[in-house]
């Protein structure tokens, strides 16, 4: 079993993401910690993109002193502690109690080989050791950071999660612009394809892929054009004034999804909250999963959206 510290940030579309990253179920234990009593691979874990730290279960007790810490710990380790706001306990002396009960312990504070973090939660302790802690920093891969900038890029980190709640293995972005899905893809080592109508589009796209020393298959293609399936479709749809559109966007976006339906089962986009995709897809054979809502500024609150074809 393992416990998944996430952020609070988008909680439910964290909750979401490792969810259908993982093929797991999270049941709420507090606030920002969830517990998943399923096996995955863990070596997908490091594409989450709103989960924090990721702890395995070693043992649990109603009794602090209960817990199996000969067993359970190995030598040249850390301590660390989540405990409750009302938890009055000392962990000094608990780490203490802890070194105590070991043989031969090795505590090293600087760079252990295992970090174990103890918890109390509904009057249960846990002892658990820490597999993965999320050292990506998103910020740094943001549209103004790269070679070519474009001001309706998403944000990375959604960006990652939306990839994340659709696909394994590769996908398709059809409007694909300046390339920031394409690049997040890229670096979970997947297969990414990128169209657009624009070539500048796609120029720019391979220049900020490079940037990042990454590849991707690209090419100049109205997004209605396309006809070579796909695992799915991750898309950021195109608004505002900075992005072409070759007519009206809600009759874009209802012949795109009719389209779409010929390339993939599985399709994720990202738009803003004014678009009423219920109505889009009314003539379609697509069906609304899940959306979240993503609040950018007072006067724009963006949206993504899980479609699956059924």
């Amino acid at each position: 079993m393992f416990f998944f510290q996430l952020s609070k940030e988008n909680l439910s579309l964290a909750k979401y993401e490792v969810e259908k990253l993982l093929d797991v179920t999270l049941f709420k234990y507090t606030e920002k910690i969830f517990l998943s009593k399923d096996s995955f691979s863990i070596k997908l874990i490091p594409r989450l993109a709103f989960t924090r730290e990721v702890y395995q279960i070693l043992d649990k007790n109603k009794q602090f002193q209960n817990l199996n810490f000969q067993k359970c710990i190995q030598k040249n380790y850390k301590l660390k502690y989540i405990l409750p706001t009302t938890e009055k306990s000392d962990t000094k002396e608990l780490s203490n109690n802890i070194f105590t009960s070991l043989k031969n312990p090795v505590v090293n504070l600087s760079s252990p080989k295992n970090t174990y973090i103890i918890l109390k939660i509904n009057s249960f302790w846990y002892l658990t050791k820490l597999i993965y802690t999320n050292q990506d920093d998103p910020f740094n891969r943001r549209a103004h950071l790269r070679k070519f900038n474009h001001p309706t890029s998403i944000n990375p980190k959604y960006a990652k999660a939306m990839i994340n709640l659709v696909s394994k293995k590769e996908f398709l972005d059809p409007f694909c612009g300046s390339g920031g899905l394409l690049i997040e893809g890229g670096l979970m080592k997947l297969k990414v394809n990128g169209s657009d109508i624009s070539k500048k589009m796609i120029f720019q796209a391979k220049e900020n892929l490079n940037q990042f020393k990454l590849n991707a298959n690209l090419e100049v293609k109205d997004a209605l054009n396309i006809s070579k399936k796909h695992e799915a479709i991750v898309t950021d749809l195109p608004f505002g004034k900075n992005s072409f559109i070759s007519q009206d966007s809600d009759k874009l976006v209802q012949q795109f999804l009719l389209n779409s339906q010929n390339i993939t089962k599985n399709m994720v986009i990202g738009h803003l909250d004014s678009l009423n995709v219920k109505k889009l897809i009314s003539k379609t054979h697509w069906k609304k999963e899940k959306s979240f809502k993503i609040y950018v500024h007072k006067t724009m609150t963006r949206e993504i959206t899980i479609l699956r074809l059924h």
